[in-house]
């Protein structure tokens, strides 16, 4: 267990500067996606990333045949430094489909990672505006905060028609597409922490996924694992499942009879 605290002292000292916080924030339309990572972004001192912004929008207004993936996401790094005209929700979602197909199903998420993570321009970073359920599962795979704002139907319409000077039925069918193409409702089954916005107001929701990330960044006292892994439980002392079974089952004598059976291997 020696080795396991030097080995986490090195890690802290050595690697701090390299550590990022990544949150990437999903949800229907109306839940507050954009409004909760302004508070957060305050909170934590880091960049807010629009998916739209980053990716779909030089997308949908450059290029009518999309090039080669490697060749498009140097494109893309260069264009993240010029200001674009904003398309249309439909063009938007006519983008993400052709995205999708053209390449992979979580082609956006892949390339705001390239541009954002990958290159280590940014060392804390939310990731907002986001869409597609397999855009979550990328995220959670390379080790991102997956939030997902979940609001009833009612709430959602309301938000829309006030928002967006929608209808109610403009507002429902903007919803049902939306689930439609991006499945928005299944990434509850996947992410991180679920909030009900319904339920909690921007400052209760800012603070829920503040505490999940305090919880989500918790490495144990003894060894290097850490909540990020879905595996891995805490006690109250701060050890991890791993090191209290450890502990709790350790035996002098079996560990003296294995290093016994393995000396006896010594010069066979």
């Amino acid at each position: 267990m020696e080795n396991n605290i030097i080995c986490k002292s090195f890690l802290n000292q050595k690697d701090k500067n390299k550590i990022m916080t990544r949150i990437a924030i999903f949800g229907p339309p109306g839940s507050g996606k954009s409004t909760i990572a302004k508070r957060v972004a305050q909170e934590i001192d880091c960049k807010i990333i629009e998916a739209s912004t980053a990716v779909v929008f030089p997308i949908a207004s450059l290029f009518e045949m999309l090039p080669p993936e490697e060749q498009l996401l140097k494109i893309l790094e260069k264009l993240s430094k010029k200001k674009l005209q904003k398309v249309t929700r439909e063009k938007a979602m006519q983008t993400f489909a052709r995205l999708k197909e053209t390449y992979s199903p979580y082609f956006i998420a892949k390339a705001l990672h390239y541009l954002y993570v990958n290159n280590l321009k940014q060392r804390s970073v939310i990731f907002s505006g986001l869409r597609g359920l397999d855009n979550a599962k990328y995220c959670r795979l390379h080790n991102d905060l997956v939030i997902y704002l979940k609001t009833n139907s009612k709430d959602l319409v309301e938000r829309l028609c006030k928002d967006r000077n929608y209808n109610s039925q403009q507002a429902i069918t903007e919803i049902k597409k939306e689930q439609k193409l991006y499945g928005t409702s299944r990434i509850e089954q996947i992410a991180d922490l679920v909030i009900n916005t319904s339920k909690n107001n921007i400052s209760q929701a800012s603070e829920k996924i503040l505490s999940g990330l305090k919880n989500w960044n918790r490495m144990c006292k003894r060894c290097v694992n850490t909540s990020k892994n879905p595996a891995i439980t805490f006690d109250n002392e701060g050890y991890c499942n791993i090191c209290s079974s450890y502990g709790k089952h350790f035996d002098s004598q079996h560990l003296k009879e294995e290093l016994e059976f393995l000396r006896s291997f010594k010069g066979a």
